[in-house]
C-alpha cells in the first residue's frame, strides 16, 4: 500500500511511513497494544541514584528519576516517574508513578528516559509477524506510551533522547556496510517525525547525539568519493556540513558548543564557532561531565590531571582525578554514554567531588579547595554544604562551605556502612557485627535491629525512615524508635533494598519478584519475567 501523504510505497504490516513519519490507516488503530488501565493501582516509583548510572536488574529497566521535592535550589531534578519490565516471555508493561499500566505484546529491545524529564522517554519493542518481526518505537509521555515508528524484520532502531525529553532522533533501516550500518536519521517532536538525512551508524563511536533542548542534532554521512565520514549538524530543517571524521559525543542548544574527536588527529575537542580549543588526546580522556545545558565541561585523563571549560573557553585545571559527583539526594546525575555524564547542576560552582583519596569543592573562581584529605565513602545533605563521610571506620561531618573547616566525629569506629538523613540531622549506620544503629549529634547511638548484610538497610529520606532486612524480611523504624515489621510485603525470601529515584525497592533473592512503594507505607508487588 502506499503513505497517504507522501505516496511512498509502504509493507504489509508497517504502522508508520519510513519517508515521512505518516500513520498509516487502521494499521495503528488494530496495533498490537493494550490500552492503558485508567485504574490506579497502588503506588509505585523510581528513583534517580546519587552517582550516574541507570538502574538495570535482570530485565527490570528503571526509568532514571529525581523528585524535585528533594533537590535543593542549586540541583536540578527531572520530574514524573515511570518504569519498563519484562512481565513474561512476549509482553513488555510500563507503569507509571500513579500506578496506572500499559502493555505492549512483544520483547524489549532498548529504554532510554530523558535525563531532565525523568516522565519522558523511549523504548523499542520487537513483536512477532506472519513474515517475520516488527520493531516499533514508543514515545513515552504524559503517562503514555504512543508509538510513532517502526521497521519489519531490520537491524533494530536505535534512538537518542533530548535531556528535555522534547524530542527523539532515531535511525531506521540501516544495512551493514563493513564497520557501519547506512540508514535513514529522523526527529520526533511529541507530534510528527521530520526525516533529517540518510546517515551511517557504528557501535564503536558515537555517530549521532542531540541537543538538550531536542532542536539540533549532530550526525555522521559516508561520502564515497571522499570514502570517509562526513560531520553534519541539523538545526530546524538545515543541515551543514562540519568537517571529515568529526566524532561528536555532545552538543549544547543551537550547535553554539560542540564536543568532538578528530578521528585523523585522535583529540578531544571542543568547537565554538570557528574557534576550537583542544581537551586531550582521544587516548588520555578518560572521563567527561557535563553540566545541565551542555555549556560546561569537566574531564580527568589516564595521566591523573582533570580540567573544566567553562563557554568553550581556557581549560582551568582542578585537583585530583576525579571520580564522581558528590550529589545531594535526589539530585541528577546520568550517564548518558560510556564515560560521559550530565549533572545536574546549572554550572559548576560551588560543587563537590571525589578523587580517588579526597574530597573537593569548586569555588566561585573555578579554583579547587581541599575538604577531605581521607575517605571511603561520603554523602552530601540537602543544605548542600554539610559532607558526612566514612574514614578508618569512624564517620564524620564537616562544613565544606569553610576553609579549614575542622571535622566532627560522629561515631568512633567500628562502622561498615552508614546512610545519612538527607536533612542531615542523624545518621544510620552498620557496625562489623551487622548491627543496625541510630545517631544523632553527639549523643548516644540507638540499637535498631540486627541486619542481615551491610547491604540490607536504606534510609528513606522523605521522612527519615530506615528499613532493613533481617531473616528475608522487611522492617522499618523512625528517629530511633523501635523497628516493626512492614506489612503489606508477603516474603520471608527478601534480598536486598535499594533507594530507586524516590522510591524503596526490595527485591527478592531470585531478582525477578520486587515490591516498590514511592510513599514508604503501601507496596506494590511486581513480577518481572
Amino acid at each position: 500500500m502506499k503513505c497517504p501523504k507522501c505516496g511512498n510505497e509502504i509493507a504489509s504490516g508497517i504502522r508508520f511511513c519510513g519517508a515521512c513519519g505518516t500513520a498509516v490507516p487502521d494499521q495503528v488503530e488494530t496495533a498490537d497494544f493494550t490500552p492503558m488501565n485508567t485504574t490506579p493501582k497502588k503506588p509505585f516509583p523510581v528513583k534517580g541514584i546519587a552517582f550516574g548510572g541507570v538502574a538495570l536488574v535482570v530485565v527490570i529497566v528503571a526509568a532514571l528519576l529525581c523528585i524535585k521535592l528533594f533537590a535543593p535550589p542549586k540541583y536540578l531534578a527531572a520530574s514524573g516517574s515511570y518504569f519498563v519490565y519484562q512481565d513474561s516471555p512476549n509482553s513488555v508493561t510500563v507503569r507509571f508513578d500513579d500506578g496506572t499500566e500499559q502493555t505492549m505484546n512483544g520483547k524489549l529491545q532498548k529504554h532510554h528516559t530523558a535525563t531532565m524529564e525523568s516522565g519522558k522517554g523511549y523504548l523499542v519493542v520487537r513483536s512477532m509477524v506472519d513474515d517475520g518481526y516488527l520493531d516499533t518505537i514508543y514515545y513515552v509521555s504524559d503517562k503514555k506510551a504512543k508509538p510513532f515508528a517502526d521497521e519489519a524484520n531490520g537491524n533494530g532502531i536505535l534512538g537518542a533522547i533530548s535531556a528535555d525529553g522534547s524530542a527523539v532522533a532515531f535511525f531506521t533501516e540501516g544495512e551493514r556496510s563493513g564497520n557501519y550500518s547506512e540508514g535513514r536519521l529522523s526527529i520526533y517532536n511529541g507530534e510528527k517525525t521530520q526525516y533529517i538525512a540518510p546517515a551511517v551508524f557504528s557501535s564503536y563511536i558515537s555517530s549521532y547525539c542531540i541537543s538538550p533542548d531536542g532542536k539540533t542534532v549532530a550526525y555522521l554521512t559516508y561520502d564515497e568519493e571522499e570514502d570517509d565520514l562526513i560531520a553534519r549538524q541539523w538545526i530546524n530543517g538545515k543541515s551543514t556540513v562540519l568537517g571529515k571524521g568529526l566524532i561528536t559525543f555532545a552538543l549544547s542548544n543551537g550547535g553554539k558548543l560542540m564536543y568532538y574527536i578528530d578521528g585523523s588527529k585522535m583529540n578531544a575537542y571542543v568547537l565554538k564557532g570557528k574557534e576550537r580549543t583542544k581537551l586531550d588526546s582521544a587516548e588520555e580522556l578518560d572521563e567527561v561531565w557535563l553540566n545541565a545545558d551542555n555549556t560546561s565541561l569537566i574531564f580527568s585523563s589516564d595521566s591523573g590531571k582533570s580540567y573544566i571549560f567553562n563557554n568553550g573557553g581556557m581549560k582551568t585545571s582542578l585537583s585530583g582525578e576525579i571520580s564522581g559527583f558528590l550529589l545531594p539526594p535526589g539530585a541528577l546525575c546520568v550517564e548518558i554514554e560510556d564515560g560521559v555524564t550530565i549533572v545536574g547542576v546549572k554550572d559548576f560552582k560551588n560543587t563537590y567531588y571525589c578523587s580517588y583519596d579526597a574530597i573537593y569543592r569548586i569555588t566561585n573562581k573555578y579554583e579547587t579547595e581541599r575538604i577531605v584529605r581521607s575517605y571511603t565513602t561520603a554523602e552530601l545533605a540537602n543544605d548542600e554544604k554539610t559532607l558526612f563521610y566514612l574514614s578508618s571506620g569512624s564517620v564524620y561531618k564537616i562544613d565544606g562551605t569553610k576553609s579549614n573547616a575542622e571535622p566532627t566525629m560522629l561515631v568512633d569506629g567500628d562502622v561498615k556502612r552508614f546512610d545519612a538523613i538527607g536533612n542531615g540531622s542523624a545518621v544510620y549506620y552498620v557496625n562489623f557485627d551487622d548491627e543496625l544503629f541510630y545517631q544523632k549529634g553527639k549523643g548516644k547511638p540507638t540499637f535498631i535491629g540486627d541486619v542481615q548484610n551491610s547491604n540490607g538497610f536504606a534510609t528513606y529520606d522523605r521522612d527519615g525512615t530506615v528499613f532493613f532486612l533481617n531473616d528475608g524480611e522487611l522492617y522499618s523504624a523512625k528517629g530511633g524508635g523501635k523497628a516493626s515489621l512492614v506489612t503489606g510485603v508477603d516474603s520471608d525470601d527478601l534480598e536486598s533494598i535499594h533507594i530507586v529515584g524516590n522510591d524503596i525497592v526490595v527485591y527478592e533473592d531470585d531478582r525477578n519478584t520486587q515490591y516498590r512503594s514511592n510513599d514508604g507505607k503501601s507496596f506494590a508487588e511486581i513480577y518481572a519475567y
